[in-house]
């Protein structure tokens, strides 16, 4: 295709100039001639890193990962499952897993490409106007192979999308002149939208709207929506397929009513600001919304009313909302401090926010174990943890609220006066000062330098310092000998079996 093609050029010119030996930079013997070029490997269990032009060429080789850049011009990320390349991020982005393509020129052109065995299901758009790519639907009798529907739209003169704007398939003329939808056997159309539309299941559910003057939304046995003069009339009923069925009016801003045959009764008046509800299902008070809020809900299980649901404002100091054993929710001087607790059943979420300065976050599984969790204290420093025991924390973190990893690995170094990172087998690797100062400790050995001034390392292999990068240095082998190193090249045994 023509995006593998791009992708292709884009690497060869970018990566021409600093690439042009990047083969070789990461590859070889340990270097030490910072700004220019310094290669090593800090300690056994890390990975091997490159850097050159300090700080802007960077490499880092690991067992399952590998990456190279000229940051924050580009990045390139190999790993088992596929790659990523990025040009300025968040300008330009490819990522390649599994067969499966992406592109991204934000916020021009978007690409996306997943192999099926019947050919490549395809999504593109170069905004606001060119849309296109396939799509694979359901063939009409079992057993055959799903059939190909290929979609173009030149927005917003004429064209179709498929599986976008919540419909199945999408078609536009002059829009907003016409519009056409179809979702399942849905077929629905926009005259001059959103002043006039009309649709049919030709079933039971069917629409119509001639905006403000009447509209009608209906779908027999279940619901049955109108108003006329929109927004100031508005009538209906919902729910007609539960033992709770409602209907109700609303003469809009000052007064509305909805009941049932359940005994359920409900009143608005200068709408949203005061509200009362009371029936089996539901108890509401707003008065003034949003001042004062209680609402609750309930479910009935076995004849008996269970409470489901409850909620609690005096907005803007504090409120609560809780739904049993799905959710729950606190607020502090809305919007500034926010709580909340969340599970799907598998995993439960826990948080806490303090818009800007603070966000905490932690997801775990719901029978237990070991979760992730991940804070910020903006614009001061971040640190994440994950179920393996690997993590870290870095400052400074100048993107608010959340984390962006790929922003951080492209222009983090220029902002990072520190970051600790943790791996699961226990090692730590530490960076000072825009990465300059370097600190690595694990299982099989212990690395440490200050550009030119100090480096020493300690390992398997034995032990070695240097001062001034071998003006003075010592050296132990892994037997116990030992010596010292003078002017670079002088070598004096200190002992032990040193030669």
């Amino acid at each position: 295709m023509g995006f593998r093609a791009l992708r292709r050029v884009l690497l060869s010119a970018l990566a021409a100039l600093p690439a042009a030996g990047c083969a070789g930079i990461g590859q070889g013997p340990d270097v030490r001639a910072l700004p220019v070029l310094e290669r090593e490997r800090p300690a056994e269990g890390f990975p091997r890193i490159t850097d050159w032009l300090w700080p802007f060429g960077h490499v880092e080789e690991g067992t399952a990962v590998r990456s190279s850049g000229f940051r924050p011009l580009w990045r390139s990320v190999d790993t088992e499952k596929g790659g990523r390349f990025e040009v300025l991020y968040p300008l330009w982005r490819t990522t390649e897993e599994k067969g499966a393509v992406s592109h991204r020129l934000f916020p021009l052109l978007w690409y996306d490409g997943f192999p099926t065995h019947y050919g490549p299901d395809e999504d593109a758009a170069i905004l606001p106007f060119l849309f296109w790519g396939t799509e694979f639907e359901p063939a009409a009798k079992e057993g055959d192979p799903p059939v190909p529907r290929s979609y173009f739209l030149f927005f917003p003169f004429w064209g179709n999308l498929r599986q976008k704007l919540l419909s199945d398939e999408t078609t536009f003329v002059l829009f907003p002149l016409y519009a056409g939808t179809e979702t399942g056997k849905w077929r629905g159309h926009h005259v001059l939208w959103p002043l006039v539309h009309w649709g049919s299941d030709g079933a039971k559910r069917s629409a119509f709207r001639a905006w403000p003057f009447y509209g009608m939304s209906v779908k027999e046995g279940t619901y049955d929506r109108r108003s006329l003069l929109w927004p100031f009339l508005h009538w209906g009923s919902e729910g007609l397929d539960t033992k709770h069925a409602v209907s109700g009016w609303l003469v809009w801003p000052l007064v509305g009513r909805e009941g049932g045959a359940d005994g359920y009764v409900a009143w608005t008046f200068l709408w949203p600001f005061l509200t009362f509800a009371d029936g089996p299902l539901v108890e509401e008070v707003s008065c003034p919304y949003p001042l004062f809020r209680t609402r609750t809900e309930y479910t009935m299980r076995e004849g008996e009313r269970v409470e489901t649901s409850d909620l609690l404002w005096f907005w803007p100091f504090w409120g609560r909302y809780d739904r049993w054993g799905e959710e729950s929710t606190r607020f502090y001087a809305w919007p500034v401090v926010r709580t909340w607790w969340a599970s799907d059943g598998a995993l439960e979420e826990e948080g806490v926010g303090v818009i800007p300065f603070w966000r905490s976050l932690e997801r775990r599984p719901r029978e237990g174990g070991p979760g992730t969790a991940e804070w910020k204290l903006w614009p001061l420093a971040q640190g994440e943890s994950l179920p393996d025991g690997s993590g870290g924390w870095s400052a400074l973190a100048p993107i608010p609220w959340f984390r962006w990893e790929e922003f951080d690995a492209n222009w983090g170094v220029f902002f990072e006066l520190a970051r600790v990172r943790r791996g699961p087998d226990g090692s730590r690797a530490t960076d000072l000062l825009f990465s300059l100062v370097r600190d690595r400790r694990g299982p099989r050995g212990t690395s440490h330098r200050i550009p030119l001034l100090w480096k020493a390392s300690d390992g398997e292999d034995g032990a070695s310092w240097s001062i001034l990068e071998g003006l003075l240095g010592g050296e132990t082998a892994p037997g116990g000998g030992s010596s010292l190193r003078l002017l670079w090249f002088l070598r004096i045994p200190a002992g032990g079996n040193g030669k």
